[in-house]
């Protein structure tokens, strides 16, 4: 059996009809990959909430034009998002960017984001990337003939 993972990218700006409509995308790759319904909805609610987050995060250091590069892939029982973007400058005293990566990795991430397990935060190369990941119970498989 070959198994065939479905990946997307693409180039979201910060306008919410895209966001919205990028969440479907997110949903249909949580699909393939196996989640149930509510499981679906939930990944895709926290993938878009990360979005906000990342463009809230550009506004506020004044970078309000830059875009998100993002990746969507969908394995048999495995979804992952990946969010990049240019990491704002760096806050004085601090190595890491002033971005999301930098933030108290501590404190509780939010609750959108907390369903899609453990979002992972890395600041490299003047990007900040987040990805979100799930791991599903049962895999779909799908062949190629």
């Amino acid at each position: 059996m070959i198994v065939d993972p479905q990946r997307m990218e693409c180039t979201l700006t910060n306008d919410a009809r895209l966001i919205a409509g990028f969440g479907a995308i997110v949903s249909d790759a949580a699909d393939r990959a196996g989640l149930a319904g509510e499981e679906q909805e939930n990944f895709a609610a926290a993938v878009m909430e990360a979005c906000r987050e990342a463009f809230a995060q550009l506004k506020q250091q004044g970078l309000s034009d830059s875009a998100l590069h993002i990746t969507v892939a969908a394995f048999p029982g495995r979804v992952e998002a990946a969010i990049e973007y240019a990491a704002p400058a760096a806050v004085s005293g601090r190595r890491e960017s002033a971005c999301q990566c930098s933030v108290d990795r501590a404190a509780a991430p939010p609750p959108n984001l907390a369903q899609a397990a453990s979002p992972q935060y890395e600041t490299r190369d003047g990007h900040c990337r987040v990805t979100l990941f799930k791991n599903c119970g049962e895999a779909k498989a799908r062949t190629k003939n």
